[in-house]
């Protein structure tokens, strides 16, 4: 095997997975973290007044598109006489491939409904319309574990496996 076959498969692609783990992981606990720490935001008053559903089209190689919906909810609050916007409807929340959820959400925060809008007391323009855990913030935190432990597991074993037979 050339040395930058065995660079790659040996060093390289472990380290990718290793990396896109970890990544992935910091995500889902900041996300978590953040979702738990919403439970106790004070609220404030808040009015939405923008809502809409994004759709994202991908196709893959045998030629089928896959569509994905996110429901995009723009709201308005003051705290202390500030005005802020945001969007963010909960922690944890995604794209579905369903278009009725997302109407779901979206039909739930019609343009001109008054909210509560919880928000973080440390950083008033970070806030949410359903504070603690919703949707799967735990995907990032499990997928992160999986991606790391592949990865650790071919940085040990690949060059085993593939170790060239030393004669005697």
């Amino acid at each position: 095997m050339s040395p930058v076959k065995k660079f790659v498969g040996f060093k390289l692609f472990p380290g990718v997975m290793i990396l896109v783990g970890i990544l992935s992981f910091a995500i889902g606990v900041q996300t978590m973290a953040g979702a738990l720490a919403s439970r106790d935001w004070p609220s404030t008053d808040g009015m939405v007044v923008a809502t809409r559903i994004d759709i994202e089209s991908s196709s893959s190689s045998s030629s089928r598109s896959s569509r994905t919906y996110r429901p995009i909810i723009i709201y308005d609050y003051a705290v202390d006489g500030v005005s802020h916007s945001a969007q963010r409807v909960a922690f944890g929340e995604y794209a579905t491939g369903d278009p009725a959820d997302a109407e779901k959400v979206r039909d739930t925060y019609p343009e001109g409904k008054q909210v509560p809008v919880y928000y973080d007391p440390d950083s008033p323009e970070n806030a949410v319309l359903e504070p603690g855990l919703h949707g799967i913030p735990w995907f990032f935190i499990v997928l992160g574990l999986v991606f790391a432990g592949i990865g650790a597991l071919m940085a040990k074993f690949f060059p085993r496996m593939f170790a060239e037979d030393k004669p005697s």
